[in-house]
């Protein structure tokens, strides 16, 4: 009994803003329904439809009026989420996170997964292109290798003469 209590509460205090990507409001779904998949409080489409509904911006709701008329006993949570992400595109909703996110000043968001340590500047989580101390005063070469002679040999990494494998 406390599983069904529990995820009721839980669907009850899902939000949604009007500026929010809907695509948050479905993974949180899809958490929960995940979550309790395996117990008496397993989470229905009814219940996710009705979630859907009640937390829904007001701009969503006429097309998700007409989606449920449409659809009449087959409506499926993934009809509504479709019809709220093609709103959220034609509105020029982000392709992101969140617009709370995106609009953050100077925030630059960087797909990266090296979680290494980069060895010019030490830091960790990016390599030499993405290195924010990389150049200097604009002439594209890396604090490293503008401080030091340049190498005579050949490198044992890629075979080029002019630098060791470290620089590489």
């Amino acid at each position: 009994m406390q599983s069904i209590a529990e995820v009721r509460y839980k669907l009850g205090n899902l939000m949604m803003g009007a500026d929010q990507n809907p695509s948050i409001l479905f993974c949180q779904l899809a958490t929960l329904e995940h979550a309790y998949a395996h117990t008496k409080g397993r989470i229905t489409d009814h219940d996710m439809i009705v979630t859907i509904f009640e937390v829904s911006p007001e701009k969503y709701r006429p097309t998700l009026n007409l989606v449920a008329e449409n659809q009449g006993a087959n409506l499926m949570p993934s009809h509504l989420e479709m019809a709220m992400r093609k709103i959220w595109h034609q509105n020029g909703g982000n392709k992101g996170i969140s617009t709370h996110v995106a609009t953050k000043k100077n925030t630059k968001i960087v797909l990266n997964a090296f979680t290494g340590v980069y060895y010019v500047c030490k830091e960790k989580g990016h390599r030499t292109l993405h290195c924010p101390t990389k150049e200097q005063k604009g002439n594209g070469k890396s604090i490293k290798s503008s401080s030091k002679q340049r190498f005579s040999g050949k490198c044992n990494h890629c075979g080029k003469a002019g630098h060791k494998k470290n620089d590489c």
